[in-house]
């Protein structure tokens, strides 16, 4: 086997060179790093991570072990574990015990003999782990008596509590309880709230505690009990599918219901009442432990539950069958919709048609809409918010219901720009959206490529803080400027209308410190910084694809098919990199701030319009479309509909890794200046300044001009003479 002695001689390098090479350390130049990397190839070597850690004392691995690994909430645990530890150095690796105590004995003596950094066990033994040395011990989900080690769990018998509840509440008087051995805490607790409830309500109930082995016969005991069932309350989704099964042979046309503490998912079926325990997030939260990326103390730590699925979502029909009509962008949040649009129907009777219309089209349809009853519910661009929401929309009681409880699931990072119109609140966060930076991590994280850049510009490559840096950045992963780049362009700018050309040039303007208005409200560009800033943008554009984008989408099409390095997008079009077909760069993609610090805020609002006479309708699609379960779906097709929970979705964080950025992004957000200038309007003003700095990029006008040209139609629109 290949040693570290043998790369350095065929590489003509010192063993210190090879060594920096591998652990990408020092100060190494690109062709001894091509060099050692050559040899590497040549001689076949593979680091051996885990020797070189047991000299070190202790290897970076975390081991769990379950009791099944065909129960789904332990593979989400290991999921949730596992999306953080990604992007580290540790291996983590998943045991079954087949909840065989013996066996758990001798895997954690095999484990522990490696010495793991994290050892995370839902104990089948209940017995105390006495030989994890310095290694963190984390028991999960079943309690055992252990001061020195960590327990992380769910709220058990709450859980149990509100699950008899909701059966109490459905009008269920004769009922089951199902969960597994009585030996665990988990489903003591469990059976503790259900009992409590169920007793105090006076309903007749038993207890039904089965080892996994035996929950199929067990289920079929339950449906074929003299009591005759009317519920059953279930501990996991396996028993649950197990009751389903037994009920469907036995007696598939008996009133049996279903209630069920399951893990928390995306694609759920139907036919069971439903109450999500999100263990993902509870392994992200270990795994936060684990890299000390946590602000937790306690020993012991139990979460909240997710709660009922779909419990704010509409719970009553419309009598009458009615349609609601719906104006909105062309989007992924608008195609998402359309998806989702049946299920709206089936639950409550109202069909929800969604009108679509280009940016443009639908700032006319939107502002002539006062005088019509074509729509019910309006989106706007949260910038036309303020201009023309006062005129077409009825105002939103935030401080009533379903308008009350629904805002509470927004994040407070949004700010007031999506609500008001006229110091009134007309309108609701809709497909919201902040400019971000998208890059690629493996470029950015390259040895060879960020030594090529150090040689180059003389400083690290790291995620541009400025436009200067970013255009730096740009200029080197430009093939006409760079050969060697791996990428076409640096970078891509939307500059086919005037309006997307005046959101890619404006946070480059304001980070210089650029501002568009005096004191007296006269608007004004003819300044020495816009002119430096238009300067530099023009040369930032030597680096994007010669063919132009008209749109955010095709910009985010364009970086994931590998052309491009980085490019500044509006989030809510960010989804675009995971559906782009065969992109090799999934995976690859990182995020951050917008260079400067002045992100444009963008997306929209959505109001009921004041002609509209479906006020109940309205009502019950607010609930629907607002409903943790709808938002997640959403989002989960490439939309966005703001939703706190979403920053504990696992599975959308993973697709969507950006989500958990835009509340930071909104908070630096701005798009609307309180100009003083009552003339000034925001849309008019992006379109005029849009339009000349259009011509100056495609070099219809040089920048003098294209500058004069833009003062003059902002003072006929703007400043005129009083």
């Amino acid at each position: 086997m290949a040693t570290i002695k043998d790369i350095a001689n065929l590489a003509g390098v010192s063993h210190g060179t090879v060594s920096n090479v591998l652990n990408k350390k020092g100060n190494v130049s690109v062709q001894k790093i091509n060099l050692v990397e050559n040899a590497v190839r040549q001689l076949g070597f593979k680091p051996n991570a885990q020797a070189k850690q047991l000299k070190q004392g202790k290897t970076n691995r975390v081991a769990i072990i379950v009791p099944k690994l065909h129960i789904k909430r332990y593979g989400d645990l290991y999921a949730g574990v596992a999306f953080v530890l990604n992007d580290s150095d540790y291996d983590l690796t998943i045991y079954s015990t087949d909840d065989s105590g013996e066996k758990e004995t001798r895997l954690v003596d095999t484990i522990c003999a490696e010495n793991p950094s994290a050892l995370i066990v839902i104990s089948a033994s209940l017995q105390r782990i006495a030989r994890y040395k310095d290694s963190m011990l984390f028991y999960v989900e079943r309690r055992v008596s252990d001061p020195d080690a960590f327990f992380y769990a769910f709220d058990f018998e709450r859980a149990g509590t509100e699950l008899a509840e909701s059966a109490v509440k459905n009008g269920r008087r004769k009922v089951a309880v199902f969960c597994g051995p009585a030996r665990y805490s988990c489903n003591e607790d469990f059976v503790r709230g259900c009992i409590s409830v169920l007793k105090n309500a006076g309903c007749r109930c038993s207890v039904f505690y089965s080892e996994e082995s035996m929950c199929a016969n067990t289920a079929f005991a339950i449906v074929s009990d003299d009591a005759a069932f009317d519920a059953v309350l279930v501990f996991g989704h396996e028993n649950e599918e197990y009751v389903k099964t037994a009920h469907a042979y036995y007696n598939p046309a008996s009133p049996l219901q279903i209630f069920t503490v399951t893990n928390k998912s995306m694609m759920h079926g139907f036919g069971a009442v439903l109450y999500e325990l999100n263990y993902k997030y509870l392994g992200c939260r270990i795994a936060q432990r684990i890299l000390h990326k946590t602000s937790e103390t306690e020993k012991e730590c139990i979460f909240p539950a997710d709660g009922f699925l779909n419990s704010s979502e509409p719970t009553r029909r419309i009598a009458k069958r009615e349609q609601i009509n719906l104006l909105t962008l062309n989007s992924p949040t608008a195609y998402a919709l359309k998806a989702l649009a049946p299920s709206f129907a089936a639950k409550t009777g109202i069909a929800l048609k969604i009108i679509t219309m280009p940016y443009d089209e639908l700032y006319k349809a939107a502002a002539e809409s006062k005088d019509s009853k074509a729509y019910d519910l309006i989106r706007l661009d949260m910038m036309w918010l303020t201009e023309i929401g006062g005129a077409i929309f009825l105002p939103i009681d935030l401080e009533t219901d379903p308008y009350k409880t629904i805002s509470e699931s927004f994040s407070t990072k949004i700010p007031r720009d999506y609500y008001y119109s006229e110091n009134k609140i007309v309108a609701l966060p809709f497909d919201i959206s902040v400019q971000m930076l998208y890059y690629r991590k493996d470029l950015f994280e390259d040895s060879l490529i960020r030594r090529s850049f150090f040689e180059a510009t003389k400083r690290q490559l790291t995620l541009p803080k400025t436009y200067a840096e970013y255009d730096e950045i740009a200029s080197f992963f430009t093939k006409t400027r760079n050969e060697k780049s791996p990428t076409d362009y640096g970078t891509s700018l939307v500059i086919g209308s005037s309006a997307t050309a005046a959101c890619e040039f404006l946070p480059r303007y304001r980070s210089y410190g650029g501002r568009f208005y005096d004191d007296a409200g006269r608007i004004n560009v003819t300044d020495p910084l816009f002119r430096k800033a238009l300067i530099e943008h023009i040369k930032s554009a030597e680096c994007i694809p010669k063919h132009t984008l008209n749109w955010w989408s095709e910009a985010m099409s364009e970086f994931a098919s590998g052309s491009t390095a980085m490019t500044v997008v509006f989030c809510n079009y960010a989804s675009a990199i995971m559906h782009y077909k065969n992109s090799e760069f999934v995976n690859k993609i990182g995020f951050s701030q917008v260079p400067g610090g002045f992100p444009l805020l963008g997306g929209g609002s959505i109001g009921i319009s004041k002609n509209t006479a479906k006020l109940d309708a309205v009502r019950e699609f607010f609930l629907w479309l607002y409903s943790d379960h709808t938002a997640s779906m959403i989002s989960y097709l490439g939309g966005y509909i703001n939703n706190k929970k979403l920053l504990s979705d696992i599975d959308i964080l993973s697709l969507y890794p950006w989500i958990a950025g835009v509340d930071a992004a909104m908070a630096d957000g701005r798009r609307h200046d309180e100009v003083p200038n009552a003339a000034f309007n925001e849309y008019r003003f992006e379109k005029i300044l849009g339009s000349s700095i259009r011509s100056a990029l495609f070099g219809i006008l040089d920048v003098d001009s294209a500058i004069a040209e833009a003062q003059k139609n902002l003072d006929a629109a703007f400043n005129r003479p009083k």
